[in-house]
């Protein structure tokens, strides 16, 4: 029988991605995907967050994540920034 700890543990080495809203600011991260319903995809790829875009983290405020992508800085509210899940960008 597998630990669970060490399964979870084996599983996050595999899979970096974590939720938008708990990376620190200044951070370069990669869209992996992004949840929530259709509408909510739709307007962030509308937005310019989509997956396989790197964006950087610009600062926590009191009402979510600043994000700048493509030249735009964008708010989300701390729900919407916890259904976007990324991972480190790598440098080119």
């Amino acid at each position: 029988m597998v630990n669970p700890v060490a399964r979870k543990r084996e599983e996050s080495a595999h899979n970096p991605c974590a939720p938008l809203n708990r990376q620190r600011a200044g951070e370069q991260v990669r869209i992996h995907s992004v949840g929530g319903d259709a509408a909510f995809q739709r307007r962030l790829r509308d937005l310019g967050l989509r997956p396989g875009n790197c964006i950087e983290v610009s600062h926590h405020g009191p009402c979510g994540v600043v994000v700048a992508a493509d030249g735009l800085k964008l708010a989300l509210a701390p729900e919407a920034a916890e259904q976007v899940l990324v991972s480190p960008c790598e440098p080119a």
